[in-house]
């Protein structure tokens, strides 16, 4: 970094920490001001990293990619202002107009949502950060910052009550805090999470149009870089809503759920040949195996068969919960998602001697165990290295640690240690 960069950085993180001060919107979310300053700091110097090291182990990888191709975007200023807001703005189409087909020439983005989604956003930031990739890391976490703060309000008050342990969980847990902060499509994802299940929550209890309004502009925006992860929310919020109506029969509510939306998904297209989810889950697979310089691992091949799914969902789930394994690890950057696994084991292990049986019948511990096996079946099913599954998975985690933290009983785990110590 240039002494230019670092001092637009220290610009940057002075204005963004006098924002979080003074705007009334920061003191909705049960945290001392102080503290959601100090998340902000901490989540900007682990993008910093993130950053650093791509530029290291990968030559920039994803991320920088990102990066420089909404330079490209941005080479249509000041001349064709025109083209720079339909580019940024507006959709793509293969092949594209005349007058933009020069940009996406020099492209390898372009028409892949996702991906081009994170091109229009750097080069929104590149207006304010002058084409300085660690300023628009400042800024893309402190956009970030505001879903993840209503994703830890959510969590707050209906699944952990225990604030330290969750803000740990949430922006210090070395899986989730440096796949979030770097940018690239997870701490969006995280964010729009955030967004939904607080204002899904509060619409259980009032419908106003600004709830809706921001509930779908979350579901927008987590459509725009995880569709996956919106596809399989899907039923865990249809189940969460039953099981609000129906209180009595909570598990019931979330099994109909599922059931009749995967039916839909996996046999709809014998009926609708746009419905195809098996046939995706193979072809995304083979993507992955075409991907180079690729550490492949242990998986099961999907042929576009429900039987193949099958054979392969306990090989994916095993591969979210061991890999990498502490002691199988190959490179001193896999320690700290090694180290993950352990904690994660080492909790699974605590829970079962400690849980709270009364707390396993609440629809959130539910939802969130539902929602990270999901995710784990998922992406364990169809990415076969370890590079893309460690970053895939990271949702998983992360719900599946809320739920059990939520089901421990905390106070039981206090007694035997002051007993003993």
């Amino acid at each position: 970094m240039q002494a230019e960069e670092i001092f637009l950085i220290l610009i940057y993180v002075f204005i963004f920490s006098l924002l979080i001060r003074k705007l009334s919107f920061f003191q909705r979310f049960h945290l001392p001001i102080s503290w959601i300053i100090v998340i902000f700091l901490i989540k900007s110097l682990t993008g910093i990293l993130y950053g650093l090291l791509h530029l290291q182990l990968y030559d920039g990888g994803d991320t920088i990619s990102y990066f420089n191709e909404s330079k490209i975007l941005l080479s249509a200023l000041p001349e064709h202002v025109g083209q720079f807001l339909r580019l940024t703005l507006w959709y793509t189409v293969k092949p594209p107009p005349p007058d933009l087909a020069s940009y996406e020439s020099q492209m390898i983005y372009w028409n892949v949502m996702s991906s081009y989604f994170m091109v229009r956003m750097n080069a929104l930031m590149n207006l304010v950060s002058f084409n300085h990739y660690f300023v628009n890391v400042t800024i893309y976490n402190f956009l970030t910052l505001t879903g993840m703060l209503y994703l830890f309000r959510w969590l707050h008050d209906y699944v952990v009550r225990e604030k330290y342990i969750l803000i740990f969980v949430l922006f210090l847990f070395p899986s989730v805090a440096f796949w979030s902060s770097g940018i690239h499509k997870d701490g969006l994802s995280i964010a729009a999470l955030g967004l939904i299940l607080f204002h899904f929550q509060q619409l259980l209890t009032k419908i106003t149009w600004q709830r809706i309004a921001v509930f779908i502009f979350g579901c927008w925006l987590l459509l725009m870089v995880r569709n996956y992860l919106l596809l399989l929310l899907i039923p865990c919020l249809a189940g969460y809503a039953l099981s609000a109506k129906f209180s009595q029969h909570k598990a019931l509510s979330f099994i109909i759920s599922f059931l009749a939306f995967y039916m839909l998904l996996l046999f709809g297209g014998e009926f609708f040949s746009t419905i195809n989810l098996l046939t995706k889950m193979s072809q995304q697979q083979q993507e992955f195996l075409h991907i180079p310089y690729s550490e492949n691992i242990s998986f099961r091949l999907l042929d576009g068969t429900f039987i193949s799914l099958i054979k392969a969902m306990p090989v994916g789930i095993k591969n979210c919960l061991m890999l990498p394994f502490l002691f199988t690890i190959n490179s001193v950057y896999q320690l700290p998602f090694a180290l993950d696994n352990l904690l994660l084991i080492c909790l699974i292990v605590t829970t079962v001697f400690f849980y709270d049986s009364g707390k396993i019948q609440s629809a959130t511990f539910i939802f969130c165990m539902l929602f990270s096996f999901s995710i784990f079946i998922f992406a364990g099913s169809i990415v076969p290295n370890l590079g893309a599954l460690v970053r895939y998975k990271m949702p998983g985690i992360l719900f599946l640690i809320v739920a059990l933290i939520s089901i421990l009983d905390i106070g039981r785990i206090k007694r035997l240690l002051f007993h003993h110590f």
